[in-house]
């Protein structure tokens, strides 16, 4: 298995970004320049993990036994930096996070490791701010997703026209605009599920919250109308639990699983 934490020149970000990767292949060789990807290791699954408000991407690392759902399943997990931004073009300094998520740190890390590019295999998940992100992005990069594995998502966008869930405040509208004009936006993960079930590419979806979470309503509202439309293939969740190591690592884990074929 191999750990390693690298950075790269990101075009949409025009800046270095940091992600940590988790290889479980002694064998894995890195491609060099040019050299396209390592063809000579049978591809992997890949699982593309967003931390939450605050993290990075050694935070799964130093927080939930990662390594060993890696190597269990024969499955590469890439964890990016997020600074706080909720993985979304942000409508004020023009930070594309999500064209970072969905796209380019997705393309430059099937370069250098050796990663299916079959959409079956490849998930995004996330807990809390990840969880959001792991929603927004897996709906509207739904070309490259075919699953999606949210927990106890921050889901700010919820109601965000009426003025609830600090939509006032300067740091919301930094990244999501006016709140009046978040519903239908690119911020907007039903906007991006009800696109997904037109087209008929809606990945898999799986959402957990806890009974105890202070963001269960919010879950709930968005369920709620994931349901109205008839959402599918989808599967929540609810447990005790709020919002905390525990509940994310039981759920987490289980998506992905899930997402694998692997059910308990």
């Amino acid at each position: 298995m191999a750990i390693i934490q690298a950075s790269f020149m990101s075009e949409v970000l025009e800046r270095q970004v940091g992600f940590t990767a988790i290889i479980p292949a002694d064998n894995v060789r890195l491609a060099g320049p040019g050299a396209g990807n390592a063809a000579s290791d049978e591809p992997m699954p890949t699982l593309y993990l967003l931390s939450g408000y605050s993290g990075s991407g050694l935070f799964w690392l130093y927080n939930y036994p990662v390594a060993s759902l890696s190597s269990a399943n024969r499955l590469a997990i890439i964890m990016p930096d997020a600074e706080n931004h909720f993985y979304t073009d942000d409508d004020t300094f023009g930070y594309g996070w999500g064209k970072f998520i969905g796209r380019e740190l997705v393309e430059y890390t099937r370069k250098i490791f050796p990663l299916s590019h079959k959409r079956e295999d490849t998930i995004i998940g996330g807990f809390s701010m990840g969880g959001f992100g792991a929603l927004l992005n897996g709906l509207t990069y739904r070309e490259t997703f075919g699953h999606i594995v949210a927990v106890s998502c921050a889901l700010l966008t919820e109601g965000a026209q009426q003025g609830p869930n600090g939509s006032d405040n300067p740091f919301f509208r930094g990244i999501f605009g006016d709140p009046a004009k978040v519903v239908g936006s690119h911020h907007d993960p039903r906007a991006a599920a009800a696109a997904a079930l037109k087209e008929g590419n809606a990945p898999d979806l799986y959402m957990a919250v806890g009974y105890s979470d202070f963001l269960r309503q919010l879950n709930l509202s968005c369920v709620n109308y994931l349901k109205e439309i008839g959402y599918q293939p989808f599967l929540f969740e609810e447990g005790e639990g709020g919002h905390d190591n525990k509940f994310c690592e039981d759920h987490v884990f289980r998506g992905v699983r899930r997402a694998l074929g692997k059910e308990e």
